[in-house]
């Protein structure tokens, strides 16, 4: 498995983590660790492992869709 890192919203980091664990086998896609960012209080530094580069495609999807729900549009 790959691992790669990437920052998302606070406020989108619990919701991601819930869909990650509730929807992904561990074998497929993990979470490794959430940290908070040393410079950008709001944003947090995701660290993933990932069997198929595909499920990151969807994590970005993700994060897109509760963007627009958290901001009414959806």
């Amino acid at each position: 498995m790959e691992k790669i890192s990437f920052l998302c919203d606070k406020e989108i980091t619990d919701i991601l983590k819930m869909k990650i664990e509730k929807t992904h086998n561990k074998c497929v896609l993990r979470i490794i660790k959430i940290e908070e960012h040393a410079e950008y209080k709001d944003m947090s530094n995701i660290t993933v492992e990932y069997a198929d580069p595909w499920l990151l495609i969807g994590l970005g999807e993700e994060i897109a869709i509760s963007r627009l729900v958290k901001r009414g549009i959806l």
